[in-house]
């Protein structure tokens, strides 16, 4: 309890936790290939010239609805966790813009961590995630459709610390080993390879935790949380035909600063209602697949309530991430069942 408490008063159990930002990751990446691929398969394949070819935009609604328990093992020092987590999502594009993906992404973790000290934790886990998705081309000339699946196991690492009342780290890495499919057609072909892809990801985050008595404009009773982090992810394919770039790895990186504000959760196991706002801005240092929607720069934006009672946490969020250049825009909702026993 002293390590929750510790962790949770510094801001680091939601980014330890979260998939949000990692799964966004792999929708923009996501989105991206199958419009690079719609545009080098069927348009450019069947000869269209470019003026005919659509103004491609990217619109997603993504809906995430974990179920995270968390139990507390014998430990004859520190303090030894287990945690699994089942995470159904569900992708849904819009369907009038040129490339609409519809599909789910199911996600199963178990994870072992280890506080050594109440003010670090330490974790190693497995996850499974299986990715289908249909590809819809609305705009098309020629009738294409798309497909795309891929099963993935993944070994995990996580890393948290809280370093200073006002400053923690929170860091994770994984390394998956998927096989993937992509089938492609329309009234002229149709075309289906399959391949391996593998993903390396890394992610920090720096976080700071302010209150009243550090801010006097902030009201009694609420934390401002500066938020500093960067992501990255490398796509590894055992074949350069598998890959946009016809080569045998791609490269994705962000790097974001939010400002978030927070009601501050009291000790005790009375039932609590803490809700929450965030605005930031985001930025992509590298993307390797943005050939046909390229924004690189986001709004970030969230509006939350996290309701807390004994070992019982609902947290419900909505997360908006809107491209400078209006090419790309994500809402995320995600509603968070986790108890602790």
């Amino acid at each position: 309890m002293v390590s929750m408490m510790t962790l949770g008063q510094a801001g680091l159990m939601n980014p330890l936790f979260s998939n949000e930002i990692y799964g966004n990751t792999q929708t923009k990446i996501g989105a991206s290939r199958a419009t690079a691929g719609y545009v080098n398969d069927a348009l450019i394949g069947q000869g269209v010239p470019p003026p005919a070819w659509p103004a491609f935009r990217d619109r997603a609604r993504v809906f995430v609805l974990p179920i995270s328990m968390m139990k507390e093992l014998p430990a004859a020092t520190g303090a030894h966790f287990l945690r699994i987590n089942v995470e159904p999502t569900r992708v849904v594009g819009s369907n009038n813009l040129p490339v609409e993906p519809v599909g789910n992404s199911p996600k199963v973790e178990l994870q072992y961590f280890h506080a050594p000290i109440p003010s670090r934790l330490l974790g190693i886990g497995l996850s499974f995630e299986h990715d289908g998705y249909d590809l819809r081309y609305h705009q098309d000339p020629v009738n294409t459709l798309g497909r795309s699946r891929r099963n993935a196991w993944a070994l995990q690492l996580r890393y948290a610390e809280a370093y200073t009342p006002h400053w923690g780290l929170a860091a994770r890495m994984d390394y998956q080993r998927g096989k993937a499919s992509y089938t492609v057609s329309n009234d002229f072909m149709r075309q289906r390879q399959d391949y391996d892809e593998n993903r390396f990801y890394a992610q920090v985050e720096l976080i700071g935790t302010f209150s009243t008595q550090d801010i006097g404009l902030l009201p009694p009773g609420w934390l401002l949380r500066p938020i500093v982090g960067a992501n990255y992810q490398r796509s590894f394919f055992n074949t350069a035909s598998a890959s946009v770039l016809h080569g045998k790895h791609e490269d994705y990186g962000a790097a974001w600063v939010r400002a978030r504000v927070e009601k501050q959760q009291a000790a005790g196991p009375q039932w609590q209602f803490l809700p929450s706002l965030s605005l930031g801005l985001e930025a992509e240092y590298a993307n390797d697949v943005d050939l046909r929607l390229r924004d690189r720069r986001y709004v970030l934006a969230s509006l939350g309530l996290a309701v807390v009672g004994g070992p019982y946490r609902f947290d419900l969020e909505y997360n908006l991430r809107h491209g400078v250049d209006s090419k790309r825009k994500a809402q995320i909702i995600s509603a968070v069942l986790s108890y602790q026993f």
